[in-house]
This record gives C-alpha cells, structure tokens and sequence, in this order.
C-alpha cells in the first residue's frame, strides 16, 4: 500500500510541475483594483523590488514596486503575499506598475506551484 501511495504522490507532483510550466499569460488590458497573488522579491541585477506573480513558469509576470511602497513591502520580502492593488496602466510584455493599497502573508501551496499566484479584478477603472 505504502508503494502505491508514493507512486501516486511522485506521479501528482511531476504532473503538478510540468502543468505549471504551460500556464499561458494573458495581457491584462484593464485597469482597477486587483486581488494579486505572488511574491515579493530583490532583484540583484537592477536593485528594485519585484511583486513576481507565476514565479518560475514562462508565464512569470514582473511588476514593480514604487519606491512610495518599499516601506511597506520590508516585511513581505521573499514570502508569498496577496496584496489589493491599484493598475493605472495595462501590464504589458509581463511587465507592469501599481499602487499598494493593502497586503498581507500567506501561506505558500507548494504543490501549486506557479498556479498559486495569480489576478483577480475586484473593481475595473479607466485606464490611464
């Protein structure tokens, strides 16, 4: 029984990791408030900090951080986090800006992968 339970469990997660390498990305063309799913990251080549979202899959999105919002980013560095943001600009070639409004930790599904990041308007506004 034990056998078939690690066949199942190893068979899950190559599955789980070659799914999360196909998520196709979709240009976000409008503009609101959003409900994002990443994490927060110190990019060491250029020194900014970059909300990732898809971490690791080719579908990873970029979008930085306001110098206005660092302060409030220090504690989220290298966690996952959900924050509430604003876009006034489409996010274009997996690169885009916004506005914190909100942010908080959670906690990591590790069997997600990729698939445990992701966008959801919670409220459309005329892009800028």
């Amino acid at each position: 029984m034990k056998f078939f339970l690690i066949i199942f469990v190893s068979l899950y997660l190559s599955l789980s990791i070659a799914l999360a390498d196909q998520i196709e990305f979709t240009e976000f063309s409008k503009c609101g408030d959003y409900l994002v799913s990443g994490i927060i990251k110190l990019e060491s080549e250029i020194p900014q900090f970059n909300f990732i979202v898809f971490q690791g899959s080719k579908s990873e999105i970029k979008i930085k951080v306001s110098e206005a919002d660092i302060s409030r980013i220090a504690p989220y560095v290298n966690k996952s986090s959900i924050i509430k943001a604003q876009f006034i600009h489409p996010i274009i070639n997996q690169l885009g800006d916004f506005k914190i409004l909100e942010i908080q930790s959670k906690i990591a599904d590790p069997l997600k992968g990729a698939k445990d990041s992701g966008f959801h308007l919670v409220k459309e506004a005329a892009c800028k």
